[in-house]
């Protein structure tokens, strides 16, 4: 026989006595807030509560949901903006939806049609972050729900139609390159959206323009375009270790110390590739454009720089240690933090998260410790990028009846992306693809 609870008996009570308009006020003095709780009330009170929610409905001029009963439900591990805690998922029959219920009487999702995202799948651990989603591990590995991720797959349409949003700098697309993240996320997700929570840490942003010693000139007739070199592994490297000499690691030459550069004695060989013994320019042929005519490369012609200090130092060391200036990737990016720490004494392991999505809000964490992380993506905005994070946003739109309410959120990274000086933002909510979190552990 099932034990009838105490909350359960006064519910009852509470109906019986013809009070079918319980609120706030008299339903929550019974109920706690948390997942369990919660579930446990819905699951006695369940016609009530298929009401309540088509009373809104009706007055809000949506569809009448036909729910019955919950036909599954158990467990799952909640990430809301960082916090984590164990919440409970929600199946309802047939098709008429599901939802995860969190703390404080909150659905972080309430969808009314269709099946559960995680139908089919067999898994160890279900798993749910505000940032990114629907998720699951198999075999310690997380995995994606794409059906159902949080995260707005308009990201690739974007891409394909050359979708650019309010905030956004002009002529861009994707999900970078943001200006002014509140005016972004209400026209990309609708209106409703405001601040909810952030952190900024206080990030010179050098750009790869500044910091360049060879800039490419590519010449086809009276047209130049000006090209800096493929450097974004260093300079969002150094971005983040003059941060941590200015803030925290004293031994480390600050921002306001520099010397000069020169290339030919610092990296000879590098600097081969770009001019002979004499100095003068290796013109390189490139192509013919549609016209027969020559489309060539040289470079602007500069023999001495004056860089600060660290970069100097973190210059030598990437040409030293990978003999390139070009095209590296995020495990050398780890690599020149960590190397350029351990010269000064410090201590800092960087891990690579290629799993991004599991750790997007995880990650935040750091931030909030007053730590930088990188973000690198293959595609999107930024195509092959690597950029620092000095911050972030979370906007959150919440709607309520009854004595619930539903509350979605939307992450921004706030990055130093070597393009601009200026902070820019990423929506991270709304990315798709290939990329890495690397964060750095003290």
């Amino acid at each position: 026989m099932k034990l009838v609870s105490i909350l359960t008996i006064i519910i009852a009570i509470l109906f019986s006595n013809g009070i079918s308009n319980v609120n706030n006020n008299n339903v929550q003095d019974y109920v706690n807030s948390d997942p369990a709780s919660v579930c446990e009330f819905i699951d006695d009170n369940f016609n009530k509560f298929v009401d309540e929610y088509n009373n809104m409905a009706s007055k809000e001029k949506l569809e009448i949901w036909d729910a019955k009963f919950i036909e599954n439900q158990f467990e799952i591990d909640i990430n809301e903006c960082g916090k984590e805690y164990k919440g409970i998922f929600l199946d309802f029959d047939a098709d008429n939806g599901y939802a995860i219920i969190g703390n404080d009487y909150t659905f972080l999702d309430f969808v009314t049609d269709g099946v559960s995202p995680y139908e089919g799948i067999e898994t160890d651990k279900y798993y749910f972050s505000t940032a990114s989603g629907y998720m699951y591990y198999k075999d310690n590995i997380c995995f994606g729900v794409n059906e159902s991720n949080n995260a707005d797959s308009s990201y690739i349409y974007d891409n394909i139609t050359g979708q650019s949003y309010n905030g956004q700098e002009e002529g861009e697309i994707g999900c970078g390159k943001i200006k002014d993240p509140y005016l972004y996320v209400n026209d990309k997700y609708g209106s409703g959206w405001v601040l909810s929570s952030s952190r900024s840490l206080d990030m010179i942003g050098y750009t790869q323009d500044e910091l360049t010693c060879y800039l490419e000139n590519e010449i086809e007739d009276d047209l130049c375009n000006v090209y800096t070199e493929a450097n974004c592994w260093v300079v969002s490297a150094y971005n983040v270790l003059q941060y941590m000499a200015d803030n925290y690691w004293t031994r480390m030459p600050k921002n306001y110390k520099y010397s000069l550069y020169y290339p030919s004695i610092s990296e000879p060989r590098i600097y081969s590739l770009y001019y002979d013994s004499n100095g003068n320019n290796k013109t390189k042929l490139l192509r013919y454009n549609n016209n027969s005519q020559s489309v060539y490369q040289t470079h602007l012609k500069r023999n001495v720089f004056s860089f600060p200090k660290l970069y100097n130092e973190t210059r030598e060391f990437v040409n030293s240690k990978f003999g390139k200036i070009n095209d590296g990737s995020i495990w050398n990016t780890s690599t020149i933090i960590e190397s350029m720490a351990n010269k000064y004494g410090y201590h800092v392991n960087s891990v690579e998260y290629v799993a991004w999505v599991a750790h997007a809000d995880s990650a935040t964490k750091k931030i909030d410790q007053g730590y930088p992380l990188l973000w690198s993506t293959l595609n999107g905005t930024y195509d092959s990028h690597t950029m620092a994070v000095c911050g972030y946003n979370y906007y959150s739109r919440t709607s309520g009846w009854w004595i619930f309410k539903t509350t979605k959120y939307k992450l921004f990274y706030a990055i130093k992306d070597g393009h601009a000086t200026e902070t820019r933002y990423y929506d991270m909510s709304g990315h798709v693809g290939f990329s890495a979190i690397i964060a750095l552990e003290f």
